[in-house]
């Protein structure tokens, strides 16, 4: 099941949406996979320029006894046109939690991403 809803308010358009499904095996019920996430953001034009902004999470858990990896992110972001060329900045941020994988638990991690790009 899923839903998204995107309002148009002119310069600001944000957005909503959330996911979510499980999966079973016919032949082994104990295969059972359920997902879920959910996001929120906008984007905000200024105009040639727009700022966007981000945060959702998500939700994986791949048998009933199973504990959930969860994961969230936020990002944040600008870009801008002079003329042919493009410049966008963009910050980013990750975690994850998982309670019966060490491996993954207390995961976090942030970029910065800068591109620039032109067209004729």
């Amino acid at each position: 099941m899923g839903l998204g809803v995107k309002i148009d308010l002119g310069d600001i358009k944000p957005f909503i949406s959330y996911g979510s499904t499980v999966a079973t095996a016919a032949s082994d019920t104990t295969k059972e996979h359920s997902h879920s996430g959910s996001e929120l953001g906008l984007t905000y034009a200024m105009g040639s320029d727009s700022i966007i902004f981000y945060i959702g999470n998500s939700s994986d858990q791949f048998s009933p006894t199973d504990k959930p990896t969860t994961k969230s992110g936020m990002e944040i972001g600008y870009v801008t046109n002079v003329g042919p060329a493009s410049l966008s900045i963009g910050y980013g941020t990750q975690t994850k939690a998982d309670d019966d994988d060490a491996a993954v638990d207390g995961y976090s991690m942030s970029d910065l991403e800068v591109s620039m790009g032109f067209s004729f």
